[in-house]
């Protein structure tokens, strides 16, 4: 992004385009709200921008990663990747979470019922 396409200070532009670059991130799964879906840029209407807080000189950004990478390797991926969108700002990245995949794989067949096992 240039910097004539830096978001303006209008803190919905400025996080969804924080948004977009987070999600962008290999690694990250989803953006994360909070327990009570508190985590977000509120903006008139009815409309949010969930996972994004953009308050004065400030954006934090949540989100929920993949196991794999060292989880501070996703998050300063998360943090380059969102600084040049949000122009001025300071960028905090959270992690709030880790997506575990269960294996639901097993060895061979399963018996089948009242099959010794």
């Amino acid at each position: 992004m240039t910097d004539d396409a830096l978001p303006s200070g209008d803190p919905g532009t400025v996080a969804e385009a924080a948004r977009t670059a987070a999600l962008a991130v290999p690694g990250v799964t989803r953006l994360a709200t909070g327990p009570f879906g508190e985590i977000a840029t509120y903006l008139p209407g009815s409309r949010s921008v969930p996972g994004i807080r953009v308050g004065d000189g400030r954006v934090d950004v949540h989100v929920v990663v993949r196991g794999g990478p060292p989880v501070s390797v996703t998050a300063g991926e998360v943090h380059r990747a969102v600084v040049p969108v949000v122009g001025d700002r300071t960028v905090v990245v959270h992690v709030d979470d880790l997506d575990v995949a269960v294996s639901t794989q097993h060895d061979g067949p399963r018996p089948a019922e009242g099959e010794a096992t």
